[in-house]
């Protein structure tokens, strides 16, 4: 006898980016393939992903992605950029109409077990009505990290405390102090109550799912709510695109993603550069660019969404913005990356592709002042086979962790179990 959960009713709560819609996605496939009632609940441009694989969508207000997107892109790895972002996008966030829609959608799809990622009210509005609330997760953006994302090399605070990481929590928790009174007087009065500050917000989920592989975003000893499940990126069953064939069978193309955080002047300094250089390039604009403003002719080849895994066993280099998914995407392949960033997130994984031989950061300022800069990394990584092999022992790594599973493993221990047959 095997005990095993009747099925359920989960909730998907995903932001208006390509990553966190396609890799809530990815779970509610694997859940959905169990037997479990699956809906998704927000707003945005790539909700239309959501429908096209079946599964109904309730409407939820967020933040815009373009808002959220205008307050990270200036942010640097200093403590004083950081609390100055962090401010603006709290101030923008309009809590109490998130809390409301929330708490209204609950009490009437009454789900059993809520997902979401990084939306600052879900967590409250969950535990008001009384369901699990599971949060989806990178290492780096937990008190748990064992790298900091922001630098406080340079901070006086290091005269009292050797660890980075522990001064970096510790100011995130004196800087959001304002946002989280806020947040605890909104959702007080609609019935929350226990504490609530930055430490019971960290630990308040009921389960915490990160998205990582440990040797890529280590952490420190996690509590036991804390699951580290492996990459989670969606491969959904799309057809090829039509010029697939059409990459050279040498794999010296390059595949240019940024995720849906592009900007025209990026995508189109990149093209420009690598076209330069004479390279082939695949080029996913995410919905960020129309087609006609890129490169055009022989060797450059466009789509707005494409199965990213397919086109990568294709290449031999992803240029990217060093979102998460993209990243784990492309070593799934065993591709080193070029890596852009334009905001704090993408520069941590950057830095990690770059510290663990995988591949080079390049600054985003530095490349659209001198365009070159990038040819020059892609001769860098065709002449080192190191790159290469380091990318192919990480695609055996990635290849032996069913991220899906696992959340869905750690999901269904939160649901009463039922007593079943063994097959």
């Amino acid at each position: 006898m095997i005990p095993r959960p009747p099925p359920a009713s989960i909730l998907f709560l995903p932001y208006d980016v390509l990553s966190s819609v396609t890799r809530q996605l990815e779970l509610a496939d694997e859940l959905r393939g169990r037997g479990h009632e699956v809906r998704f609940a927000g707003e945005g441009a790539f909700l239309d992903l959501v429908a096209g694989a079946g599964f109904p969508i309730d409407p939820l207000p967020n933040l815009r992605a373009d808002r959220l997107l205008a307050h990270l892109r200036p942010l640097r790895e200093s403590l004083s950029g950081f609390g100055k972002v962090a401010a603006g996008i709290w101030r923008e966030l309009d809590l109490a109409r998130y809390l409301d829609a929330e708490l209204e959608l609950l009490r009437r799809v009454v789900p059993q077990v809520v997902i979401s990622e990084e939306r600052p009210t879900a967590q409250i509005s969950a535990h008001i009505v009384g369901i699990p609330h599971v949060s989806l997760r990178n290492a780096y953006r937990t008190a748990y990290s064992s790298i900091p994302m922001i630098d406080v090399s340079g901070s006086v605070l290091r005269r009292f405390h050797p660890d980075p990481v522990v001064i970096q929590n510790e100011l995130i928790r004196w800087i959001g102090a304002p946002f989280f009174w806020r947040l605890k007087s909104i959702a007080r009065s609609r019935g929350l109550v226990r504490p609530l500050d930055y430490r019971h917000y960290v630990e308040g989920d009921d389960l915490s799912l990160l998205c990582d592989v440990p040797e890529f975003s280590p952490t420190r000893v996690l509590p036991e709510r804390y699951a580290v499940i492996g990459p989670l990126f969606w491969d959904p069953l799309w057809p090829d695109p039509e010029w697939i064939d059409d990459l050279p069978a040498d794999r010296s193309a390059v595949y240019v993603s940024l995720g849906s955080s592009g900007t025209p002047a990026l995508f189109r300094a990149l093209a420009e550069s690598l076209r330069a250089e004479g390279a082939a390039v695949a080029i996913a604009t995410g919905r960020q660019i129309a087609r006609a403003e890129l490169p055009s002719g022989p060797g450059v080849w466009t789509a707005e969404l494409v199965r990213a895994t397919r086109v990568l066993e294709r290449v031999g280099l992803c240029v990217c913005h060093g979102g998460n998914g993209t990243v784990y995407q492309a070593l799934s392949r065993g591709v080193p990356l070029v890596c852009v960033p334009t905001h704090l997130e993408q520069r941590f994984n950057a830095r990690r592709v770059a510290d663990l031989g995988l591949g080079l950061e390049l600054d985003l300022k530095a490349l659209l002042a001198e365009p070159a800069l990038l040819g020059r990394a892609v001769r860098t990584i065709r002449d080192d086979p190191g790159f290469r092999e380091r990318a192919a022992s990480w695609q055996r790594r990635i290849a032996t962790i069913p991220a899906a599973a696992n959340a869905a493993d750690a999901i269904e221990k939160l649901l009463p179990a039922r007593s079943t047959r063994a097959a």
